[in-house]
């Protein structure tokens, strides 16, 4: 709610360059959010919110993946403008939901600008799970993903080893070189050890193997967020993200291109066995926890997200053994982890991507890309095409899944608030 001019008499300012500072402070918190997985419509509100409530008479926030440009203008006609840069980016929901509780608090409470910049550093400060904790979630990822295609003891065993593999790398190596560098770097090693392992004999299938270590890898949810936000109107901002999802995937090809051009295609298995649901209901499960570990996510969260991934699996396979075209299976699964995810965000006061990215990851269409890459390998053009376009339909199934449920979400609470508006 905007401060009025009489109410800006109790705050704080008596600082010469308070616009400046409050804009800066906001940024501080934007582009944190921003850095950490938080969406570009979120990252513009929480600034515009934050500036409003101390006062600004006028705000503009323009933010894509890489940039937030901001202005603001108080009673007194100061006026400040200010660019952020945000050079590398991540997944940290664990420091999102604290920055976004932390948008809330200064919003209602208004604190002295001194406390309020203490209050960021201490949520920037605290870290979500030790080192340790994080190379063990990878791990049991990729081998819960081998378990889920059908892999045996052996297949589960090698995948874990190259989940904790990809973890050290990326934990010890990847601070030092950019994404792209390190999704292609963490492909090739992937691909390499997988072929390796089943050549020496310690995995049986190196098809299921692979596929259990790129799904840490392969940035299905990020083009299923990118098709949502192209329908949502943030044009920009979804073709960057589908831009970059696009070269992840290319780096995850070159990768494995490389790594079986060394090892000459030596103990390839292409053929997947058949899915066991109670196995694929018990790995949904572990893949969900562990990926929103990988993420940092808080872990009150853990249980309900053990249960939204449990669950949208079930309804993804339901709807493909009754025979559902891959787009239904994506659309209809992501769209009831989207509603758990906005009943749940709205319980735990905490954004809804807290439960969403982890519920629909057993969905994400890494087998596709594996087998779209394989079948290139092989030159067989048409197999390659035919994978990648049903891993696409699933992708913009699950977008249109979040499209929907956010559509319908707000329509609904549109209508509640004018209801809302008359009776007062």
């Amino acid at each position: 709610m905007m401060t009025t001019e009489m109410e800006m008499t109790t705050l704080p300012t008596t600082d010469e360059h308070f616009a400046d500072r409050i804009l800066r402070l906001s940024l501080d918190v934007g582009d944190g959010m921003l850095k950490n997985g938080g969406e570009v419509s979120r990252v513009e509100d929480t600034i515009e919110r934050i500036c409003h409530a101390y006062g600004a008479s006028h705000v503009e926030v323009f933010a894509i993946t890489s940039m937030i440009t901001a202005a603001v203008r108080m009673p007194d006609g100061s006026y400040s403008s200010q660019v952020r840069r945000v050079r590398e980016s991540g997944t940290n929901l664990d420091m999102l939901e604290r920055l976004n509780a932390l948008s809330r608090e200064v919003c209602s409470d208004k604190p002295p600008l001194d406390a309020f910049e203490e209050k960021i550093k201490k949520a920037k400060g605290r870290r979500s799970y030790p080192t340790p904790v994080l190379i063990a979630a990878s791990a049991v990822s990729t081998a819960s993903f081998a378990l889920f295609f059908g892999g045996d003891f052996r297949d589960t065993l090698a995948a874990g080893v190259i989940g904790t593999i990809i973890a050290l790398i990326d934990i010890f190596i990847g601070a030092k070189l950019n994404s792209m560098a390190r999704t292609l770097v963490c492909s090739f090693v992937a691909a390499l050890l997988a072929s390796l392992s089943v050549i020496i004999g310690v995995g049986s299938n190196d098809s299921i193997i692979m596929i259990g270590a790129i799904m840490i890898l392969v940035p299905g949810v990020a083009f299923g967020t990118a098709i949502r936000d192209l329908f949502l109107g943030e044009l920009l901002t979804g073709a960057l993200k589908i831009l970059n999802a696009c070269l992840t995937s290319f780096m995850i090809a070159l990768g494995y291109m490389l790594a079986m051009s060394i090892v000459g295609g030596k103990g390839m298995v292409s053929a997947l066995p058949d899915m066991v649901l109670p196995v694929t209901l018990v790995t949904a499960l572990t893949a969900s926890i562990s990926f929103a570990m990988i993420f940092k996510v808080n872990k009150r969260h853990l249980p309900l997200i053990a249960v939204a991934g449990l669950l949208t699996w079930l309804i993804y396979y339901l709807v493909m053994t009754a025979e559902g075209s891959p787009f239904i299976c994506g659309f209809v699964s992501t769209a009831f982890a989207a509603v758990f995810a906005e009943v749940f965000a709205r319980i735990r006061r905490t954004p809804t991507i807290m439960f969403l990215i982890p519920a629909v990851i057993p969905t994400v269409p890494g087998s596709n890309l594996y087998y779209a890459m394989r079948y290139i390998m092989e030159t067989n053009y048409r197999e390659a095409a035919e994978a990648a376009l049903k891993g696409a339909q699933i992708g913009i199934g699950i977008a249109c899944g979040m499209v929907s449920v956010s559509i319908v979400l707000r329509l609904i609470l549109g209508m509640v608030k004018k209801i809302r508006n008359k009776k007062a």
